[in-house]
Parts: structure tokens; C-alpha cells; sequence
């Protein structure tokens, strides 16, 4: 899957896959991932593995919103280690923010500005 993805670099817009690709490859080995990237993170267990089960929380169907939630708790839980969360809305970003908390954000639509 991955020599395919590698291939997309330069296909614009940029390609939801090979972005999910350089995500997973700078994503530090001992994170914990949260996602509710529903079909945007679709392949981002293809390019990341798993280290255990504790390394992935993900859901089965619906939820959106669950995924700050679950980040938070995770972080709670786990706290040595780093978490890293996909989600599909920019309204957690607003709330990490305005509450000072350490985030990166990434948007893929110029609909978010």
C-alpha cells in the first residue's frame, strides 16, 4: 500500500491517502492513536502499525465528537506517551485552543478558514 501512496505526491489536491501516509510515517512509535477520522483516516492503520492493543482507539460506527473526548481520556489514562487524534470536524480545535492545551491542526478543506 504504501509504494502505491508514495506514488501521489503531487496530485492536487493533495490526496487524502498519501497525506495520511506522512502523517502515520511522523507519528512518534510509542503514540497512542484516537481516531475518528471516519473516511479520511480510512488507511491510516495500513501505514501505522500497531504496537499492542492499547496503541488504537478507534470506533465501529458513528460518534462524531468522540474523538476529543476519547483523546482527552486517553491522555488521562496514559499519560507517559504521546496521543494523537484524527477527527473530522474543527470545532475540538476551537475548544483545545481557547483552553490552552498543546494541538496541531490540519485541514484539508479551504472550507475551514
Amino acid at each position: 500500500m504504501r509504494g502505491k501512496t508514495v506514488g501521489l505526491a503531487n496530485e492536487m489536491p493533495i490526496n487524502p491517502d498519501w497525506l495520511m501516509l506522512q502523517l502515520a510515517e511522523s507519528i512518534p512509535e510509542n503514540a497512542i492513536i484516537v481516531d475518528e477520522g471516519l473516511t479520511g483516516a480510512k488507511n491510516l492503520l495500513g501505514f501505522f502499525p500497531l504496537r499492542d492493543r492499547y496503541s488504537y482507539f478507534g470506533m465501529v460506527s458513528g460518534g462524531i465528537g468522540w474523538g476529543i473526548a476519547a483523546a482527552v481520556g486517553v491522555q488521562l489514562a496514559q499519560p507517559p506517551g504521546p496521543v494523537v487524534a484524527f477527527w473530522v470536524m474543527a470545532v475540538p480545535s476551537t475548544a483545545l485552543r481557547l483552553c490552552g492545551l498543546p494541538h496541531i491542526s490540519i485541514s484539508r478543506s479551504h472550507l475551514l478558514c
